[in-house]
C-alpha cells in the first residue's frame, strides 16, 4: 500500500508544484528505509509497526498489529506542520468525519483520528494488494473483460464516496488499491488536495495529469471534477496509456483551453461498445456540465454486472439514483406491449358490458339530464311556493340504498334486477337546493350537501326528485318575522295540496286522511297525512303548511317509514372503524420512521420533497374545482384558507410517509420503487415508467371487472342484500366536477399506494420476513376494500382483489398498483355506456378516454425506440 503518486502517464516536470514533487533522495540510512519507526516498535501502547508501506505528501503509511483488537490496520502518520495549523486540523477532522460513514466493498475503511506524542495519524483499514500504477507498469493493461470489471468496482467506490459527500479530488492509480482477492480499493479520499494545501499551494490540489480543467486553474473542485480523474483513470486501465500527451503543464492547460479531445480508447483497446467509448470521452469532456452527472451513470454505460445487485449484495442500501439507473431499459417486447394494450381493450369492453347489470345507473336507466331536473325542481318551487329570490343554488345526485336493500329482503333478487328500469319511484335520487343568498356550507368542506348548510335561512328550498322527476319531498323555510309575513296569503286561506300531488304523479282522490307519522321540522300553523297505494307499495303523505302555504310535502314508502329505520349493525361499522384506526396508526409509525430516517441522513429528500408539491398542488386543484365557490370576498377566503390547509396535511401526509418507507423499501423491496423513482425524476416517457402505467392499467381494469362481474350476479343467482354499485355525484355532475373528482382519486391513488407500502415495509420490519409481510399487508388491504351487506360474498371478494392489488404492488411497483387503483377506481365510478343518446355519454367517453390514453401512453413508452408495427423509430 503506496501513498507515492505513480502513473504510466508522462510527468510533468518542469512547472509542477513542490508539493506534487517527492523530495530529493537522501543518502540512504536506516531512517530513510525503515521511516520513523523502526520494526517492532509499539506505538501508544497498542500499535505494533510491522513496516514501512510507503511515504509521500501526507507523511509515511505503516503497517501496524492492532494489539487491542487482534488485527492488521494502516497507520498514515500526518507532517508536523498539521499540528501547527489550525485550520488544517478543523479540514481534516471535517474529511475523516465524512470519510469515515463510506463504508463500501471498493473503498479502503477511515477508522479514526488520533494525536499522541506531538504527532497527528489516522488508522485505516489495512489493503494487502498493489496499487493500480504498478499492477499497470508491471504487467500492462488488462484484457477487455478485467478492465470493465475493473472499471466498474472504481466507479462503484466512487459513487459511494459521493453519496457521503465526499469528493476524492485525487484520482489517480497509485491511490487504487487491488487487493489479494483482485478486488479494487479506492484510498485517500480528501487527503490529497489538503496535502498540497499545507505545502502552500492554493491554486489547486491534486496530482495535474490528472486533474480537471477547471481544477488546474483553482476553481474549485466538485463531483464532475472527480469524474474527469475518473475518466482519465478509465482510459488508462482500458489502452495502457494516458490521453493526453501534454509534456508540460502549459501545454497540458493549452490543450483544455482547446477543447481538444483524446481518440477514443477503442483505437487502442480493440473492439468495445460505443456506449463505452461515448461515456469516458464524456467525462473527459473540457465542459464540466457536458459530463455525466454521476458514477453509476458512468457504470451504467459501461454496461455488463448489476450495480443494484451488487449494493444489495454489500448490504447496502441503494440510493435513489442508483434505483433510478438500475433495473434495465424496461422495454417490452413488441409482442407482449400489444399483448397487453389489447388486453386492456378487452377487458374494458367486458367492464363497460357487464356495468349495464351490476350498476345503479346501468340497471335503472336516467331519462332526464340535471339541467332538466333543475328545471322540474324550479317550476315545482313557484307553483307551491310564495315568490321567492333565486340567488344561489346546487344539486347532487345519489342511490337510494335503502329501497334497494328494503325491496332484496322482500323478493328474489332475479326478479328485482329486472324490474328495477321499470320501477316507480326509481332508486335514482336527485336534490335541488335554491336560496335567496350565497350557499354557504358550514362543515370542514366547500361542497353543498343536503344538510348543509342547515335549511333555515327564509325562501330557502328544497326538492327531492326520482331520475324521471317525480317529486319525493318539497320544503320551503317561512319568513320569520311578521312583518316578512305580509307577503304571504292571509291565515284564513287552505293549502292546495294539488300541485304536490301532481308533481309526485300521485292521484290525490285514491288517498285517505291519515294520522302524522313525521313532525315537520319547519313552523307551520296546518298539517295533513294520507294513506293510499302506489305501483304496489302502500304510501304514506306527511304534509304541513303555514299561513295558507305548504312548506312541507313529504311522499313516503315503506322503506322510508320510521318503523322501517333500524339502527346500523355493528358489523356495518367495522370497516369505518377499522380503516379509522389504521389511518392513525400509519401516520403515528410513519412519523416515528420518518424521523429516524432524518435523525440518520436518510432517506429521498428530494423525491419526498418532490411528490409533496406535487401532491399539494393536485389536491388544491381537485377542491377548487370540486367547490361551490361564490363571488364573496368572505366566502372566497374561506374556501382559500380550507383548500390550502386541506392540500397542506395532504402533503404532509404523503411526505412523512414517503420519507418512512423509502429507505426500507429501497433496502428490502428495491424494484418497487425504480419506476417510482424515475417518474418522480420526471422521466414520465422511460419505458420502465410505461411498462408500469400499462400493467396497472390492465390490473385496474381487472379488478373493476370483478367487481362488476360479482354485482351483476345476483341478476341470475339469489344472492339477498347484494345492492348494485351506487352512483357517484361528481362524475355526473359539471364538466369542472368530473375533472375535479378525477384529480381527487388521483391524489387519493397517492396516498393509497404510499399507504399501502408502509405496511408492506412496517410488516417488513416486524416479521422480519418477505412472505408474512405480504400476507399481512394482502388482509390490510382486503379490510380497506370491503364493503356492502352480504359479507359472505364481499369478503371473498375483497380478499380477491386485494390478492389482485397486492400482487401488482410486489411484483411490479408501486406505480403499477397507484395506476391499478386510479383506474379501477374511475372505471368503477364513472358511468360506463356506449350508448350516445344517454345524456350522461360524454361523461362515459371521459373516464374511458381517461383509461385508454393512460393505456397507450404505457404502451408507446414501453416499447422505447421500437416502432409500433415493428423496426426502429428513426432518430433525429
Amino acid at each position: 500500500m503506496s501513498d507515492e503518486p505513480r502513473s504510466p502517464g508522462p510527468v510533468l516536470l518542469d512547472e509542477l508544484p513542490t508539493a506534487s514533487r517527492d523530495a530529493p533522495t537522501p543518502t540512504p540510512d536506516y531512517n530513510a528505509i525503515h521511516g520513523r519507526f523502526i520494526p517492532g516498535t509499539v506505538f501508544g501502547e497498542r500499535y505494533r509497526i510491522i513496516e514501512l508501506l510507503g511515504r509521500g505528501g501526507m507523511g509515511e503509511v505503516y503497517r501496524a498489529d492492532d494489539l487491542e483488537l487482534g488485527q492488521a490496520v494502516a497507520l498514515k502518520f500526518l507532517p508536523a506542520s498539521v499540528a501547527q495549523d489550525e485550520i488544517a486540523l478543523a479540514r481534516l477532522r471535517s474529511e475523516v468525519r465524512l470519510a469515515r460513514q463510506i463504508s463500501h466493498p471498493n473503498v479502503c475503511r477511515v477508522f479514526d483520528i488520533g494525536h499522541l506524542d506531538g504527532q497527528y495519524f489516522l488508522s485505516m483499514e489495512y489493503v494487502d494488494g498493489e496499487d493500480l500504477a504498478s499492477v499497470l507498469r508491471r504487467m500492462g493493461r488488462p484484457s477487455r473483460e478485467k478492465a470493465l470489471q475493473i472499471a466498474r468496482q472504481i466507479c462503484a467506490g466512487l459513487r459511494a464516496a459521493h453519496e457521503n459527500g465526499v469528493l476524492h479530488r485525487d484520482l489517480k492509480p497509485a491511490n487504487i488499491m487491488i487487493d489479494g482477492r483482485g478486488r479494487v480499493r479506492l484510498m485517500d479520499f480528501g487527503l490529497s488536495g489538503l496535502a498540497l494545501e499545507l505545502a502552500g499551494v492554493k491554486d489547486f490540489a491534486g496530482t495535474p495529469m490528472y486533474m480537471a480543467p477547471e481544477q488546474l486553474e483553482g476553481s474549485g473542485t466538485s463531483v464532475r471534477t472527480d469524474l474527469f480523474s475518473l475518466g482519465v483513470v478509465l482510459y488508462e486501465v482500458l489502452t495502457g496509456r494516458h490521453p493526453f500527451h501534454a509534456s508540460t503543464l502549459t501545454q497540458l492547460r493549452g490543450d483544455y483551453r482547446k477543447a481538444k479531445s483524446p481518440p477514443p480508447p477503442s483505437e487502442f483497446a480493440g473492439e468495445l461498445e460505443p456506449n463505452v467509448d461515448s461515456v469516458i470521452l464524456r467525462c473527459l469532456d473540457t465542459d464540466a456540465k457536458a459530463r455525466p452527472s454521476s458514477a453509476l451513470e458512468v457504470a451504467t454505460a459501461l454496461g455488463g454486472g448489476d450495480p443494484l445487485q451488487a449494493v444489495l449484495a454489500a448490504g447496502e442500501t441503494p440510493s435513489p439514483e442508483l434505483l433510478a439507473a438500475a433495473g434495465g431499459a424496461g422495454t417490452l417486447p413488441l409482442r407482449a406491449a400489444w399483448i397487453l394494450v389489447f388486453s386492456v381493450g378487452l377487458v374494458l369492453y367486458g367492464c363497460i358490458a357487464v356495468a349495464r347489470y351490476s350498476t345503479m345507473l346501468g340497471l335503472c336507466g336516467w331519462e332526464k339530464s340535471p339541467e332538466l331536473l333543475i328545471d322540474r325542481a324550479r317550476d315545482i318551487i313557484r307553483e307551491a311556493a310564495p315568490p321567492v329570490t333565486l340567488d344561489d343554488y346546487a344539486y347532487g345526485i345519489y342511490s337510494n340504498n335503502g329501497q334497494i336493500g328494503y325491496l332484496s329482503d322482500h323478493e328474489d333478487s332475479r326478479a328485482l334486477r329486472r324490474r328495477l328500469a321499470a320501477m316507480d319511484p326509481t332508486p335514482i335520487r336527485f336534490w335541488y337546493r335554491q336560496s335567496p343568498g350565497p350557499l354557504k356550507p358550514r362543515t370542514w368542506e366547500i361542497q353543498i350537501s343536503q344538510d348543509d348548510p342547515p335549511q333555515d335561512v327564509p325562501g330557502m328550498a328544497y326538492v327531492l326528485l326520482d331520475s324521471r322527476g317525480m317529486l319525493r319531498t318539497y320544503e320551503v323555510v317561512p319568513p320569520k318575522s311578521e312583518t316578512a309575513m305580509q307577503s304571504w296569503p292571509r291565515p284564513s286561506r287552505q293549502p292546495d295540496w294539488t300541485p304536490l300531488f301532481a308533481a309526485a304523479g300521485l292521484d290525490q282522490e285514491q288517498f285517505v286522511a291519515a294520522d302524522s307519522m313525521w313532525i315537520p321540522q319547519k313552523p307551520f300553523d296546518a298539517r295533513a297525512s294520507w294513506n293510499g297505494n302506489h305501483a304496489g307499495f302502500p304510501v304514506h303523505i306527511d304534509g304541513a303548511a303555514f299561513h295558507g302555504k305548504v312548506v312541507s310535502f313529504d311522499v313516503n314508502a315503506p322503506w322510508s317509514t320510521p318503523q322501517a329505520e333500524n339502527p346500523s349493525r355493528w358489523i356495518d361499522r367495522l370497516p369505518d372503524n377499522i380503516h379509522a384506526a389504521l389511518g392513525f396508526l400509519l401516520f403515528a409509525a410513519g412519523l416515528v420512521l420518518a424521523r429516524r430516517n432524518l435523525r440518520l441522513g436518510r432517506g429521498d429528500r428530494r423525491g419526498g420533497f418532490r411528490l409533496g408539491m406535487y401532491m399539494f398542488v393536485l389536491s388544491a386543484l381537485s377542491w377548487s374545482l370540486k367547490a361551490h365557490l361564490q363571488a364573496s370576498v368572505v366566502h372566497l377566503w374561506s374556501a382559500f384558507i380550507f383548500t390550502v390547509s386541506d392540500s397542506l396535511f395532504a402533503a404532509a401526509f404523503v411526505w412523512v410517509a414517503y420519507m418512512a418507507l423509502d429507505p426500507y423499501a429501497r433496502k428490502y423491496w428495491p424494484d418497487l420503487l425504480i419506476s417510482w423513482n424515475r417518474l418522480v425524476a420526471g422521466r414520465w416517457r422511460d419505458p420502465l415508467v410505461g411498462r408500469d402505467v400499462l400493467i396497472g392499467t390492465l390490473f385496474g381494469c381487472v379488478w373493476a371487472a370483478c367487481i362488476n362481474l360479482v354485482y351483476a350476479l345476483p341478476l341470475w343467482m339469489r344472492i339477498p342484500r347484494i345492492t348494485p354499485i351506487h352512483i357517484e355525484s361528481l362524475p355526473l355532475g359539471t364538466s369542472a366536477q368530473a375533472l375535479g373528482y378525477l384529480l381527487g382519486e388521483q391524489a387519493n391513488a397517492i396516498v393509497s399506494s404510499l399507504a399501502v407500502t408502509l405496511v408492506l415495509v412496517s410488516a417488513r420490519l416486524l416479521f422480519r420476513r418477505k412472505a408474512p409481510a405480504v400476507a399481512f399487508t394482502c388482509l390490510v388491504v382486503a379490510t380497506l376494500i370491503v364493503g356492502g351487506e352480504n359479507y359472505f360474498v364481499t369478503i371473498p371478494l375483497a380478499l380477491l382483489n386485494a390478492l389482485l392489488l397486492t400482487t401488482a404492488l410486489v411484483r411490479f411497483s408501486i406505480l403499477a398498483y397507484g395506476t391499478c387503483i386510479l383506474v379501477g377506481t374511475v372505471t368503477i365510478h364513472f358511468p360506463m355506456t356506449l350508448d350516445f343518446s344517454r345524456w350522461y355519454a360524454g361523461r362515459s367517453m371521459f373516464a374511458l378516454c381517461v383509461v385508454l390514453a393512460m393505456a397507450l401512453h404505457g404502451f408507446r413508452c414501453a416499447l422505447g425506440k421500437q416502432a409500433a408495427f415493428g423496426g426502429l423509430i428513426a432518430e433525429d
